[in-house]
């Protein structure tokens, strides 16, 4: 606001979903958005991957109790949740496929990372409390081919580019519609060859507010042009 700047200009990778948020990028560079486009356009035009979104169902016994009480008990320390997470994840390492797990929770991702170590996978689980030097190098090893397996937390959500994911395990769960994108985003970098990604999501039943988070992440997919393909139900314990 200080700079006495003709013109000022904004860029934003992921667009919020909220009016009032976008109002505030307009406030921010005095003009209306000249141009927004849409994650379908990008890869058509072989900026982004061809994403194909996998949707696993997943049937708890019911839960009748508050949606942190509900996240708790169904993803968050849920073992046999991490345990179904971890078998997906060993099916795309044995097929060659480079894997970014992304979790919300430390708790749930030390669950997940213990599973994969017990089938002998190499494996690395980056957060918040690892230095940022650690995480850059163990990013670096993924993209030039040297790791193949990692679980990240919230961490990823912004900055991190890439490329060499092939497929992205989405096992946080939640709602929030920038983020959700911001995720996805990890995964749609440009790759060389076979421009495709795959994205694993899983849709919980058994808790009403759960079941409308994964609904609402469905909608957000198909809303993005996104292949959507249904897999059939598994049961949680």
């Amino acid at each position: 606001m200080n700079c006495p700047a003709e013109y000022r200009f904004g860029l934003a990778g992921t667009m919020p979903g909220e009016p009032i948020e976008v109002a505030r990028i307009c406030a921010a560079t005095d003009r209306e958005i000249l141009y927004q486009s849409t994650n379908e356009e990008l890869i058509s035009e072989g900026w982004s991957a061809f994403p194909t979104i996998e949707l696993q169902p997943l049937q708890y016994m019911p839960n009748y109790g508050s949606y942190y009480q509900a996240y708790d008990s169904m993803i968050r320390y849920n073992k046999s949740y991490a345990k179904i997470v971890a078998d997906e994840v060993e099916n795309w390492h044995r097929d060659g496929k480079t894997t970014l797990v992304i979790v919300d929770r430390i708790a749930q991702g030390r669950d997940i990372e213990n599973f994969l170590r017990c089938k002998d996978i190499k494996v690395y689980f980056l957060h918040g409390n690892l230095s940022g030097d650690f995480r850059a190098d163990i990013f670096q090893k993924m993209r030039d081919g040297r790791v193949s397996v990692v679980i990240a937390s919230s961490i990823v959500d912004e900055g991190i580019d890439i490329p060499a994911i092939q497929v992205l395990v989405l096992a946080a769960g939640g709602k929030t519609w920038g983020r959700q994108l911001q995720r996805v985003g990890r995964a749609l970098r440009r790759k060389s060859g076979e421009n495709r990604v795959t994205i694993i999501d899983f849709i919980h039943n058994g808790n009403r507010y759960l079941e409308e988070h994964s609904l609402g992440r469905v909608e957000l997919y198909k809303q993005q042009g996104f292949e959507v393909k249904w897999r059939t139900i598994l049961a949680v314990a």
